[in-house]
């Protein structure tokens, strides 16, 4: 889903999401399209973060891919740490 996306959604039905997976246009062919800061900018009026993952893949072949993420995790405590967590690996499909 993109921020176009929601940004059309009616106020109720935006009262009513308690989970959004949205891709900010990294790629060349998402021209004109949203970046993280007007993500970020926009959804922090509506929502409070408590999971964030940022991501990297790698193709390397034709069906193989070097694979990356970062997640930031907040629990439900107020004043608790956020959790940090990288993975990587190999992503391959046929």
């Amino acid at each position: 889903m993109d921020l176009r996306v929601i940004k059309k959604l009616k106020e109720n039905i935006k009262k009513n999401i308690s989970i959004i997976d949205i891709e900010p246009g990294f790629e060349p062919f998402y021209v004109n399209a949203d970046n993280i800061i007007q993500v970020f900018d926009y959804m922090k009026k509506y929502y409070e973060f408590s999971d964030m993952n940022f991501g990297l893949n790698y193709k390397v072949a034709n069906g193989a891919a070097f694979k990356m993420d970062y997640q930031l995790v907040n629990n439900a405590v107020s004043g608790s740490d956020t959790s940090k967590i990288f993975n990587a690996g190999v992503a391959i499909w046929f």
